[in-house]
């Protein structure tokens, strides 16, 4: 009882501090160039950044709504029609219900029992670690990096105890830290698809600057792919044991699915396949093109419209490929209204009116003069590891996204696409306390870690990541942007 009571508490206390930046902030005096309009937005930020920290997602962001309407943006019909009125918000929804056809017909299971059997894998242990990076990449963009989660927490618990490893062991944690942030970075790896989405949204909302998707996946790919490759050989540099996975034997995980892929998944698997090449193959074509006038009108939204059309019209056994009823059971709808209030309240703090872009470029200019173009994006790197570890991994995804929207905004010149990448995969790599995202708490409460090892053994990952990313995404980003 005194559990709850405390909660409670903290709830109210939490909802005080909420309201205090949302409608008192605004009474501080403006230091120029800021404006009054500038500080009543910039403490509705404050409130919802406090709020999707210490609350979550829902009711601060509709308590952000309601506070936009209180200052000079307008009335709450005006705030509604600007936060819901997003072709980006309407491609959320729409390819987060899509892609519950992949996980309906339960292909996730199905692709790492029959990659983990293959023939190449037996007796080499580097191949057999890299492999399961691969299809945990593979599993968290077609199912989602939550979902992937569930089904590999069981499947490497039995797996790692088989092999004889014990509780916290190097190999065991650093492989566990490893395959769930695999899985959960290729969330970032679209700017049509959801944490992608998200970003990419909100910076082209705050600058007008449309991202390539072909050069975003490209980009992102090669982070995501040399991860998967790379972190093994990290894991060895770190001397941890692989000798007990030479003599693995995987058999009894393809028992389920002797037969291969039945209808349904080759539809549904064939399906989002054909979206991908006709989305990223569309967005190098000549704009003046036809094909490329085609994916001007139609976009990647209309491409994944007629993705979720395909899903519902076609039947097996007269049953759809999609179940909508079971899809929006399960969808994220405190997401969605995240999504809605925060690329509207990022847009509108960069906007002219506020004054708060002018404010942050003077101030970060003479700091960027110093560092240069690629010691800004190492330190940029390493603020953005560092906070979203120790917070809301989607507050400090948004701070930092406007703080780099303002700065371009204002003339700063630096390498704009490459920190846009860098922010949105290392606001994903919140692994080394439970609290740093939904990963974080997978990763601790996976049976075969131990809390110690893993801030020892997540750090050393955040360090390999931010290394990695300049390694990269600075070159490639200057070449395909």
């Amino acid at each position: 009882m005194s559990t709850e009571t405390k909660k409670k508490d903290l709830t109210i206390v939490h909802l005080v501090v909420i309201l205090a930046c949302m409608f008192l902030f605004r009474l501080i005096p403006a230091p120029a160039p800021i404006t009054p309009y500038g500080m009543a937005v910039l403490g509705i930020f404050l409130g919802l950044v406090y709020g999707w920290t210490f609350c979550g997602m829902l009711w601060p962001s509709l308590l952000g709504m309601v506070a936009l309407a209180f200052t000079d943006y307008g009335t709450f019909t005006q705030v509604a029609v600007g936060s819901w009125g997003n072709a980006n918000l309407f491609m959320l929804i729409v390819g987060t219900l899509a892609c519950s056809a992949i996980g309906q017909s339960n292909s996730s299971k199905l692709i790492i029992a029959k990659l983990l059997n293959m023939n190449l894998l037996k007796g080499r242990p580097l191949v057999i670690i890299t492999a399961l990076f691969l299809i945990s990449s593979l599993m968290g963009f077609l199912a989602g990096s939550v979902v992937t989660a569930i089904i590999l927490i069981p499947l490497t618990a039995q797996l790692f105890e088989s092999l004889g490893y014990k509780k916290g062991d190097k190999f065991v944690v650093m492989s566990v830290v490893g395959i769930l942030t695999a899985c959960n970075l290729t969330i970032g790896m679209f700017p049509f698809l959801g944490w992608g989405l998200m970003t990419a949204a909100t910076v082209t909302a705050s600058t007008g600057y449309a991202f390539p998707s072909g050069a975003w996946f490209v980009c992102m790919l090669a982070f995501v792919v040399m991860f998967d490759v790379c972190f093994p050989f990290l894991m060895k540099l770190c001397r941890c044991d692989f000798s007990k996975l030479q003599n693995a034997n995987f058999a009894e995980m393809n028992k389920e699915f002797e037969n291969g892929l039945d209808k349904r998944q080759k539809l549904v698997l064939g399906g989002m396949l054909v979206f991908i090449l006709c989305a990223v193959t569309l967005s190098f074509l000549p704009a003046e093109s036809i094909f490329g006038q085609f994916n001007t009108r139609v976009t990647s939204a209309g491409l994944m419209s007629v993705l979720m059309v395909f899903y519902l019209l076609v039947k097996v056994d007269g049953k759809p490929l999609l179940d909508m009823k079971e899809a929006a059971a399960n969808y994220f709808w405190d997401l969605t209204i995240l999504f809605a209030i925060a690329i509207l309240v990022s847009n509108v703090m960069t906007s002219e009116g506020t004054g708060i872009s002018v404010f942050c470029a003077t101030a970060i200019t003479p700091i960027m003069a110093k560092l240069g173009n690629i010691g800004f994006l190492a330190v940029l790197c390493i603020v953005t590891i560092f906070l979203t570890n120790v917070a809301n991994n989607m507050a400090v995804c948004f701070i930092m996204l406007n703080i780099i929207c303002m700065m371009f905004n204002n003339g700063v010149v630096f390498n704009m696409p490459a920190a846009v990448l860098m922010v949105t995969m290392l606001s994903l790599i919140g692994i080394v306390t439970p609290a740093s995202s939904v990963i974080g708490a997978f990763i601790h409460s996976h049976p075969g870690v131990t809390p110690t090892a893993v801030y020892k053994w997540a750090t050393v990952t955040c360090l390999f990541s931010v290394i990695l990313m300049l390694v990269i995404i600075v070159p490639l980003s200057s070449i395909l942007f």
